[in-house]
This record gives structure tokens, C-alpha cells and sequence, in this order.
């Protein structure tokens, strides 16, 4: 039944026991559903962008489930499995006996403003509240062992990690008090926060997106210690252009834009704050964190130096705003192939072995196949100095791209 977007109402019959994966996403008129009495088990994004769904009940007689105001919890009241995504309150207040709210329980609820957690709960699903865009405060009761809240976040208490931020938390600066240690997987996601400070003590934050989606946040305060920073930590933060280090005797290190690990020589974050379009990697950086250049929109020339040794080339060719690549130095070893959306150029040294290779395998692809590709090689051993066009010219004959060569390349 997925994307069935007339459908409101639906009966189903009482044979079915499991909903899987998307079974009915993307139903956006649908407003009720009851799960037949033999229903045991459904997968979290049985019911995931169903914008109009308000209530979700179980058939009488079912030995697995039951459902109380439109929430499906276990027969026994232990396990909050699903809310429906236009909740019709806007508190929620879970009852006193539930252990553990399942995983992307709230992934997409709208509506909800405040959530009560019980004394009795001990386990949270990952990104749990990860798509409740409208939530404000959390509040748990203090006779909680495991979880805890403060200032209306949510937080882990040992070690002590921050959970969630309520993205509509009504403050545009956002304080992380001292002793939190740790972030956890999308503690941030959707936050309308402009400023976000965290402790000095901070360790980590390597769940992963944990800022992801912040459109507003122009500035991140935090130690220079951190050591784990997770997969595409900042991505989709188009204003963040500056990061503050409190100065630990850690290795972080940011200036003209760059987030740079000192000691693993790696590049951690380019702020979009380029516009002369050209993009320099910093002397001594060798490496470049995948996600890195993940929020840059205006269209650039990105330069590699030849020290560059580990680069996710797939990365690089998945952002519209890289236009042309320059490799000062030799194809890094172990990069994956992906075709551009969009028109790229690639400047590189095809008499180095590992571009000359790579060069040969995607003429063959083109003259064999009749590929056409958004890529398009420039080979910088055999460039014309022109006064009219810095980046020179090439000869046509080495001009040669692939299309539709989907499969990893490696050498």
C-alpha cells in the first residue's frame, strides 16, 4: 500500500500477523488503521510518513498488542511501540509500568509538544524522537534510574550523554552543561538553535547526523579534545560557518574555515564561507573526513595537494557544489567511483599510474559502451598554458569521461 495517496481508511484481514518494511509510507490521506487480532509484530516504518494518521488501534482479542488513546503498547503494558504521526495531544504523558519505548516510535510525529517520561522506563530505541519536529520539553521523573532531563533535554545518565534536544526548544542558544560527556545519534537533528555550546570534559559525539538538519545553527562552541566526530556530524547546516575551541590541550584546530584534526592530519569540516571558488586544502592535512564538504552551495574549484592520501572521491562527486577537482598528486588508493548528477570537472596528472589507469578504464567504458558521463577528465601532463583560461586546455584526444560505470573501481 505504499504512496497510495487517496487511501483514508483501510480493513484488513485478520490473518495478517506482520506489517514489514514501508507497508503503507507514504499513505498521506490515511487518518485511521486497526491491526488485526493476530497482528505481533510490524516494522517501525510500517506507517512512516502518514501525515494524516491520528489514531492507530488493535483489534479486541489480540494476544500481543493493545493500543490506548490511537498508541499501540505490548499486551502487557511494557513497551511503547508506536504513536501515530498527527497525534491529536499535545502532551504525552507515558504511563508508569513502561520499560522501553521502541525504536523510531516518534520518527515522524507532528503535533506533540511535551513528552513525561515514567520512573519505571530503562530503555530508549535509537532515534526514537529523531523526527518530532514539534516537541519543546521533555520532563522525567526524577525517581528515573537510567534517564534524566534538565532545562527540558533529555539526557542519559551514566555516562552522562545528551539524548535529545527538543528541536522547538524555544532558545536560540543552547547550553550543554558541564559533566555530559558524551552525544548520542541525532541529539540534534532539526534543532532551531543558532548557537550550540558544549563542556569543556566533552569527549565524543560519534552517533551519527548528530547536528543534521540544524538550518539555523550558525556557530558551535566546543573542546578541543574531541576525539570521534560521527558520519556526516554537521550535514545539512547550510549557516554554520564558525567553530569556537575551548582551548583543552586538545588537537582541533579551526581557521579559514577548516576543522582540522592536527594529529590524525585530517580534515574534519569545511565551512561554506568560500567565495572566490577556489577551495584550498590546508598544509599537513593528508586525510578528509567523508561529509566533509557536505554543506557548501556555491559552486567551487576544490584543489588537493599532493600529501592528500586518504579522500573519499565518491564524496566529492556526490556535491553539486564541486564543480572541478584538481589532484596535485596520484589517484589515493582505495576510492570508490561515483557518477555526478552534475557537470565535474577533473584535473589530474594521467601520466601518475593510478590516474593514468583510471583514465584508460573509463575511455574503454565510453568507446565500447557509447557511455556519455557529467564527468569529464582534463590531463594535466599534456596542459596548454592559455593567459584566457587559467585552468588550461587539454587535447581532445585525452578528453574522454565515463557514464553509467556505476561499479567501484579500485586499483
Amino acid at each position: 500500500f505504499a504512496r497510495c495517496l487517496s487511501l483514508k481508511r483501510v480493513a484488513l484481514p485478520e490473518s495478517v500477523e506482520v506489517f514489514r518494511d514501508h507497508a503503507f509510507a507514504g499513505c498521506s490521506s490515511l487518518e485511521t488503521i486497526e491491526l488485526p487480532k493476530r497482528t505481533q509484530h510490524f516494522d517501525p516504518a510500517s506507517f512512516r510518513y502518514c501525515s494524516r494518521l491520528r489514531k492507530i488501534t488493535v483489534a479486541e482479542g489480540n494476544p500481543h498488542l493493545k493500543s490506548v488513546d490511537g498508541i499501540v503498547y505490548s499486551k502487557d503494558g511494557t513497551e511503547l511501540m508506536m504513536t501515530p504521526c498527527r497525534y491529536e495531544r499535545e502532551e504525552l504523558v507515558v504511563p508508569e509500568g513502561v520499560l522501553k519505548i521502541a525504536t523510531e516510535t516518534f520518527m515522524d510525529t507532528i503535533g506533540l509538544k511535551r513528552v513525561r517520561l515514567p520512573a519505571s522506563l530503562t530503555e530508549i530505541g535509537i532515534d526514537c524522537f529523531g523526527g518530532a519536529s514539534e516537541i519543546e520539553h521533555f520532563e522525567v521523573d526524577p525517581r528515573n534510574a537510567v534517564y534524566a532531563s534538565q532545562s527540558g533535554l533529555l539526557y542519559l545518565k551514566e555516562p552522562r550523554t545528551l539524548l535529545r534536544c527538543p528541536p522547538a526548544y524555544a532558545a536560540s542558544t543552547v547550553e550543554i552543561p558541564t559533566g555530559v560527556v558524551a552525544i548520542a545519534w541525532h541529539a540534534f537533528k532539526g534543532s532551531m538553535a543558532s548557537r550550540i555550546s558544549l563542556p569543556p570534559g566533552m569527549q565524543t559525539f560519534p552517533g551519527r547526523f548528530v547536528f543534521s538538519g540544524c538550518s539555523n545553527l550558525q556557530e558551535v562552541v566546543m573542546p578541543d579534545t574531541i576525539k570521534d566526530m560521527g558520519f556526516d556530524c554537521f550535514s545539512q547546516c547550510p549557516l554554520l560557518t564558525r567553530i569556537s575551541l575551548l582551548k583543552c590541550g586538545g588537537d582541533l584546530a579551526f581557521e579559514n574555515g577548516f576543522l582540522v584534526d592536527t594529529r590524525e592530519k585530517k580534515l574534519l569540516y569545511c565551512a561554506p564561507v568560500f567565495s572566490n571558488g577556489v577551495i584550498r586544502l590546508p598544509n599537513g592535512v593528508s586525510r578528509v573526513k567523508q561529509g566533509a564538504f557536505e554543506n557548501l552551495k556555491e559552486n567551487c574549484r576544490l584543489e588537493i595537494p599532493p600529501e592528500v592520501v586518504d579522500v573519499d572521491f565518491h564524496d566529492l562527486l556526490a556535491i553539486p557544489a564541486i564543480t572541478a577537482i584538481s589532484f596535485a598528486g596520484d589517484l589515493p588508493r582505495g576510492f570508490r567511483f561515483y557518477e555526478p548528477k552534475h557537470r565535474c570537472d577533473l584535473y589530474v596528472d594521467c601520466g601518475l599510474p593510478r590516474w593514468r589507469a583510471f583514465s584508460s578504464a573509463m575511455k574503454t567504458c565510453v568507446e565500447e559502451h557509447g557511455l556519455v558521463t557529467n564527468l569529464k577528465i582534463h590531463d594535466t601532463s599534456v596542459c596548454v598554458t592559455n593567459a584566457n583560461d587559467r585552468l588550461g586546455r587539454q587535447d581532445d584526444g585525452a578528453s574522454r569521461g565515463i557514464t553509467g560505470c556505476r561499479r567501484q573501481m579500485q586499483r
